[in-house]
């Protein structure tokens, strides 16, 4: 018989063996640990370090542990969503909209079956690892039919341009020989148009043999065209 006293809130017989005794007193080290249920499986109020874990019970396709604490919590709050519609073109959107890209699916290809990808990077670029990650991402979440022919960077810079216009105008009458009467300006129309157009064009070299070049354009022109027209009455 166990000669180690008995606990009296333990729901184990007196007899007990040092064994059961240290199991019961481990498992009750572990009931005393919280378990927050609401906050963990919140993805916007999980803890960071178990992110994994509750990317892993949603079975989140797509994990980057690279990703920022940001990223990985708007992929997992992403998941039901992009399993319900599993395989359309709103279930691919929503996988690349949780890491940040926006994305244009084009169908029009010429191709049956086939798709190419636009992402939007805005001006923050877009890496060789950034491509393979949007490319490797669409893969997974794309359906089984469809084949993804291209995937294209679009890049968009937004900026400020401020214009100023001015415009002096005046009119001269010489009456000959001399006129008693005083002439009178019987009509007047003064038009004036501006018009400004950008188009740039910059070229950007692949990286490497797997990449594709692309190229953005972009011009600036401005103009301002008067036009005057009098008549005069005498």
């Amino acid at each position: 018989m166990s000669t180690t006293a008995a606990d009296p809130t333990a729901l184990l017989p007196p007899n007990a063996t040092a064994q059961e005794r240290a199991i019961s007193r481990a498992t009750e080290r572990a009931s005393t640990v919280p378990v927050p249920n609401r906050t963990l499986w919140n993805p916007w109020t999980c803890p960071a370090d178990t992110l994994p874990w509750l990317a892993w019970s949603l079975d989140v396709k797509d994990w980057d542990t690279a990703w920022t604490e940001h990223q990985k919590r708007a992929a997992i709050a992403a998941s039901v969503e992009v399993h319900r519609r599993a395989g359309t073109i709103g279930a691919l959107r929503r996988a690349l909209a949780a890491i940040g890209y926006e994305v244009t699916v084009n169908e029009a290809t010429g191709q049956p079956y086939t798709f190419d990808l636009e992402v939007e990077v805005g001006d923050k670029g877009m890496g060789a690892e950034t491509f393979n990650e949007a490319e490797r991402i669409a893969l997974r979440n794309k359906n089984a039919r469809s084949h993804l022919r291209a995937v294209r960077a679009i890049l968009r810079s937004n900026g400020r341009l401020t214009l100023a216009a001015s415009a002096s105008s005046g009119v001269n009458t010489a009456v000959l020989p001399y006129w008693r009467r005083t002439p009178q300006l019987a009509e007047a129309l003064l038009v004036v148009a501006a018009a400004a157009h950008d188009i740039d064009t910059v070229t950007f070299l692949a990286p490497d043999a797997n990449s594709t070049a692309w190229e953005w354009d972009a011009v600036i022109s401005l103009g301002i065209a008067p036009h005057i027209t009098a008549n005069l009455n005498a």
